[in-house]
């Protein structure tokens, strides 16, 4: 059977600039958030424990929702793909890029040439093609954006990643998949219906509104949500909220769970529902997804063995 982690928010790499280029006014108040409460709370020890956990549990692929960086700066992305190595590689890993990580305009394009196997169909560097605008058009510079959504395939598994970020002004963290992101989304996800494949869709943004500010939400939650409804999918996967979620949304065969997952990298200084954690899950021949939640121990310092459920 096939084991795959979920993972995200690793804010893994602390904003240094390195070019006067580099700092604009949002920059400025995320380096000052970082230095007074942020690094305190997502910590590379947290990681290195993730990394030994992940050696120990040896899921058969990783799928990360967003926000390895916290600026999306040159040299974040150079340590967050060295990161992504220690988690198993292009052909273990599958990301959709977060807030975090296309901070302002530039970094879309930035985040396809430093990361492209990641986010990619198949690992395969050559695999999509980097579009030279940077706008905040649907023909962005994330692979898949300005075509079909990437898939990873992992046996009867189809990896779907939808891209819901954009560059935000400073004070924002909202997403939007648009209106042809959504199109070649149901597209795909109807496709893979007919294959017969398990289909989970992997975004940043949650694909509600309940309980987040608009201003850090997803602009199109409800269009997206009549494309699950209208085309289905098997589970849902996304990051953002650092915190576990476990939600529903209608299908056209049955509702759709929906499952976020808390920062990788916290402490959990602001309670145990925000501490470091990931999920591993399983599909089941009859249906839905066995979960089993890894968290972890501030004591010993590292992860053990949390919840355990069903989904769908």
């Amino acid at each position: 059977m096939t084991v795959f982690a979920h993972l995200s928010d690793l804010h893994a790499t602390p904003p240094r600039w390195t070019h006067p280029a580099e700092l604009t006014p949002k920059r400025l108040l995320g380096r000052l958030s970082w230095e007074l409460r942020r690094r305190h709370e997502h910590r590379p020890e947290v990681l290195d424990a993730l990394v030994d956990d992940l050696a120990s549990t040896r899921p058969d692929h990783v799928a990360i929702t967003g926000d390895v960086t916290n600026q999306g700066l040159t040299h974040e992305l150079e340590e967050g793909r060295a990161w992504l190595a220690r988690l198993g590689g292009p052909r273990r890993v599958f990301l959709v890029p977060g807030n975090h990580d296309v901070y302002v305009r530039g970094s879309r394009a930035a985040v396809a040439r430093a990361w492209q196997p990641y986010l990619s169909s198949d690992g395969d560097s050559d695999a999509d093609a980097i579009p030279s605008s940077d706008g905040d058009s649907d023909a962005d510079a994330i692979p898949g954006s300005a075509l079909d959504p990437p898939v990873r395939r992992v046996g009867s598994l189809a990896l779907v990643g939808a891209c819901s970020v954009l560059p935000t002004p400073t004070g924002f963290a909202n997403g939007r998949i648009g209106p042809r992101g959504r199109l070649r989304l149901e597209r795909t996800l109807r496709r893979l219906g007919a294959e017969g494949c398990v289909r989970v869709l992997l975004l940043h943004h949650p694909p509600w509104l309940r309980g987040i500010s608009r201003r850090r939400g997803l602009d199109d939650a409800r269009a997206l949500r009549d494309v699950l409804r209208r085309a289905g999918a098997e589970l849902v996967l996304h990051g953002h909220v650092h915190r576990a979620v476990f939600e529903s949304l209608p299908g056209p065969a049955g509702d759709v769970p929906v499952v976020g997952v808390a920062s990788a990298s916290a402490l959990g200084r602001r309670g145990e529902a925000r501490r470091g954690r990931y999920h591993l899950l399983e599909p089941l021949d009859e249906g839905g997804f066995a979960l089993r939640a890894r968290v972890l121990d501030p004591a010993q310092g590292c992860f053990v063995e949390g919840e355990a459920r069903k989904l769908g």
